[in-house]
């Protein structure tokens, strides 16, 4: 009898202590759950907010390569323009560039066997118009300047036409006004027909940069 009440209160001892125990793991998986649920809103959030921040910066990579694209037709447009702009230089420089000229000639005398003598540059004077209606003559607005060149060339006719047909394919221009002749005629003592003397009158042009 006293054995079966003691195994009864054993029983009700550890049926109790088991109740505990089930209540103990209960509140130790709520707390767990709860540190695990309030640290995860954070990591949510943040995971969010980097899902936008993907997104911005997939447009602004977007958008930098759109103007990388401009910044390259910009570029080459910017190229273009100063390629012409060189091609305006070398047609019509912003200075006289007098040696330069010379220098020109000297080299398409030689090509063509012709010398080159009295080179004589100078600027020539603005015609002045007068205008209905006024009492003075004005000058003329031109959008270039005129340099006038004289010089003479010793050598043969044929060699005057070649150096002609140059002077038309030189990148500059070079506006030829006159020609005179002189010598030839006669004979060198082997036989040979004496050079002929070009006096030479022509034009270059230059733009005033700034005026």
């Amino acid at each position: 009898m006293e054995n079966t009440k003691k195994t009864s209160q054993l029983g009700s001892f550890i049926s109790g202590h088991e109740n505990q125990v089930n209540m103990v793991i209960v509140l130790v998986l709520i707390v767990v759950f709860s540190l695990w649920y309030f640290s995860f809103l954070p990591t949510k959030a943040n995971l969010h907010d980097t899902k936008i921040q993907i997104e911005n910066l997939k447009r602004d990579v977007a958008a930098l390569q759109e103007k990388r694209v401009r910044l390259g037709s910009l570029e080459k447009n910017i190229e273009q323009r100063a390629a012409f702009v060189s091609e305006v230089l070398d047609v019509l420089p912003d200075t006289q560039q007098v040696p330069e000229v010379l220098f020109t000639l000297e080299q398409l005398a030689q090509k063509n066997n012709l010398y080159i003598t009295d080179f004589t540059p100078k600027n020539k004077e603005e015609e002045r118009v007068v205008i209905p209606g006024e009492v003075a003559p004005r000058n003329t607005v031109a959008a270039w300047k005129t340099v006038q060149l004289e010089f003479n060339l010793t050598g043969s006719y044929a060699d005057l036409k070649q150096f002609l047909h140059d002077l038309e394919s030189n990148i500059r221009p070079i506006d030829v006004q006159t020609i005179t002749i002189n010598g030839g005629g006669e004979l060198n003592p082997d036989k040979t027909p004496q050079p002929l003397r070009f006096g030479v009158t022509a034009f270059t042009y230059y733009q005033e940069v700034g005026k």
